[in-house]
C-alpha cells in the first residue's frame, strides 16, 4: 500500500509541476531529466497519461489565449492613441478655420476703412472725386475678395476637422472591437483553466480511489 501511495503521490506531484512548471536554471537545462509532462506520459499509468494530457493541452490553450489576448490589448491602445490624435487634429483644424474666418473679416474691416476715407473724398470736383470713389469702390471689392478668400480657407479646415472626427470616431470603434475580443479570450482562458483544475480533481480522485481499494484489498487478505 505504502508504495502505490507512494507511486501516485509522485504522478500527482508530476501534474502539479505540469501545471505550473518551475523556470529551468543553467544547471538543470544541462541535465537528462524528463520534463514533469514527459514524465507522466512515459509513467505506465492510464490515468496520469490522460491527465497529463489534459494538463499539457490545457496550457498550450491558455498561452495562444493569453498571447492573443495580448495582442488585442495593444490593438485597443494604438487605436486609443490614434484617436486622441485624430481628436487632437480636429482642435488645431477649428482653430485654424476660425483664425481664417477672423483674418478675412479684420481684412474686410480694414477695407472698408479705407473705402470709407476714400468716400470722404468722393464729394470733391472733377477728376479728384472720381478718383476718390474709384478708390472707394477697389477698397469694397478688396474687402469682399479677402472675406470671401477667408471663408474658403475656413471651410476646408472644416472639412478637415470633420473628417478628423470621423478618423477618431473609427478609431474608437476598433479599439471598442479589440476590447470586446480581449474580453472573450479572456472568458477562454478561464475556460482552459478550468480544463487544468478538472484534470488536477480527476488525477487526484483517481489516486484516492485506487488507494481506497488496494487497501480494502489488504484488508480482506
Amino acid at each position: 500500500m505504502t508504495t502505490i501511495q507512494n507511486t501516485s503521490s509522485s504522478a500527482a506531484g508530476a501534474v502539479r509541476a505540469a501545471l505550473d512548471p518551475a523556470p529551468s536554471t543553467p544547471a538543470a537545462s544541462d541535465t537528462t531529466l524528463p520534463d514533469p509532462d514527459t514524465a507522466l506520459a512515459l509513467s505506465g499509468d492510464p490515468a496520469a497519461e490522460l491527465a497529463a494530457l489534459m494538463v499539457k493541452n490545457g496550457n498550450n490553450a491558455r498561452k495562444i489565449e493569453q498571447s492573443a489576448r495580448d495582442m488585442q490589448e495593444q490593438i485597443a491602445e494604438r487605436e486609443d492613441d490614434a484617436e486622441v490624435d485624430a481628436m487632437r487634429r480636429k482642435a488645431s483644424d477649428t482653430l485654424n478655420a476660425g483664425w481664417a474666418e477672423g483674418a478675412g473679416m479684420m481684412a474686410q474691416g480694414a477695407c472698408e476703412l479705407g473705402a470709407a476715407t476714400a468716400e470722404a473724398d468722393s464729394a470733391l470736383p472733377g477728376s479728384k472725386g472720381a478718383q476718390a470713389r474709384a478708390t472707394g469702390t477697389g477698397w469694397n471689392a478688396g474687402g469682399e475678395m479677402t472675406n470671401a478668400a477667408g471663408t474658403v480657407v475656413a471651410a476646408g479646415y472644416r472639412a478637415s476637422a470633420a473628417n478628423d472626427d470621423a478618423d477618431a470616431e473609427a478609431h474608437r470603434a476598433s479599439a471598442g472591437r479589440a476590447r470586446t475580443a480581449a474580453e472573450d479570450l479572456h472568458d477562454e482562458k478561464r475556460g482552459a483553466d478550468d480544463l487544468i483544475s478538472a484534470a488536477l480533481d480527476f488525477y487526484r480522485d483517481y489516486v484516492s480511489s485506487k488507494a481506497t481499494e488496494r487497501a480494502a484489498t489488504l484488508h480482506r487478505s
